[in-house]
């Protein structure tokens, strides 16, 4: 598909990078403002005890059927807005325009960061943004070894992301009450 004209809001049309680059970024921040409101619901309450044990969280009367396939639905949902800002963006649509390096890419935004975090979600795909764009053009015949060396690093040593570190750093500084009257 070519030729697909760009986005306008309010009747002007957006021609500028910069113009793009707010507009995506007031999305991320309105889509993460929506995330934060569902995680810290009920329904985002139902969806951890999914997560940590689904047997359990149905015999307690969670619909987890109805839950993943909303789960699922709304990440369609993400997926096709980023999808259409991107498009008109480009103002056109390949085949090509995401091969196999574009899911590891993804996948390994999500990993770093860590998955089970919308931060990590976050800092997880600006470090892998800037990390491939900048540091990683050195090995571009090698990009998918290196990618792969990352993936198992990440995965063996990291399996909850980088959230998982500052997250061990603040619990370190906590002073347990067992320890802070001299018993064990």
């Amino acid at each position: 598909m070519a030729d697909i004209p760009g986005l306008a809001l309010a009747g002007k049309k957006l021609t500028s990078e910069i113009s793009y680059y707010y507009l995506v970024w007031s999305a991320v921040f309105l889509v993460l403002i929506f995330c934060f409101h569902i995680l810290h619901s009920r329904v985002g309450r139902a969806l951890r005890a999914i997560h940590e044990e689904e047997k359990a969280a149905e015999a307690m009367g969670v619909p987890t059927a109805q839950l993943k396939v909303q789960v699922f639905v709304l990440s369609a949902v993400f997926a096709a807005l980023a999808g259409s800002l991107y498009t008109h963006y480009v103002n056109c649509l390949t085949p090509g325009s995401f091969n196999m390096m574009w899911s590891i890419r993804f996948m390994l935004m999500v990993m770093v960061g860590g998955m089970q975090s919308l931060w990590g979600a976050l800092l997880g795909t600006v470090l892998m943004t800037f990390v491939g764009n900048e540091w990683l053009q050195v090995f571009a015949d090698f990009e998918v070894l290196v990618y792969g060396a990352i993936l198992l690093l990440v995965a063996l040593f990291l399996p909850r992301g980088l959230v998982s570190l500052a997250s061990q750093g603040f619990g370190s500084r906590k002073v347990r009450p067992s320890l802070a009257d001299g018993s064990s």
